[in-house]
């Protein structure tokens, strides 16, 4: 400012400031705040984010000697539930009496982290063994 501030300088008055002492600010135009630059002071929103959530249930089964021959139809199998779990990370099941189910569960486990964890969001992974 000419006047540094004094609105006059020499006996005369400051022509930069009209012999105020004050600038105005050339960015808001002395109002005091500036528009915004994305709507241009419309005070509306021109820009969003778009999210889509796709939530997908993926399933695995196994089934220990089947040997009977019947056709298994695991969606409306019935029988007496041995162990269930429900978690939003499983570990595999160790010391079961039937080493079969051990090395199933093991395997669905990490085929399940393998297949899923590298792009997506793990929530639940619930087991259950059922005797038929």
């Amino acid at each position: 400012m000419v006047c540094d501030g004094a609105g006059s300088k020499n006996d005369a008055n400051c022509s930069s400031c009209n012999a105020t002492g004050k600038k105005s600010c050339p960015t808001c135009e002395a109002r005091g705040t500036q528009d915004c630059t994305t709507c241009k002071g419309k005070k509306q929103m021109l820009a969003y984010i778009k999210l889509t959530v796709e939530w997908t249930n993926n399933v695995e089964d196994y089934v220990v000697q089947h040997t009977s021959g019947m056709k298994v139809d695991l969606k409306e199998v019935t029988g007496k539930e041995l162990f269930k779990n429900n978690q939003s990370l499983l570990y595999p099941l160790t010391g079961f009496p039937n080493p079969d189910i051990s090395e199933a569960s093991e395997r669905l486990i990490r085929d399940h982290q393998s297949k899923y964890a590298q792009n997506s969001r793990i929530l639940q992974q619930p087991i259950g063994l059922l005797r038929c």
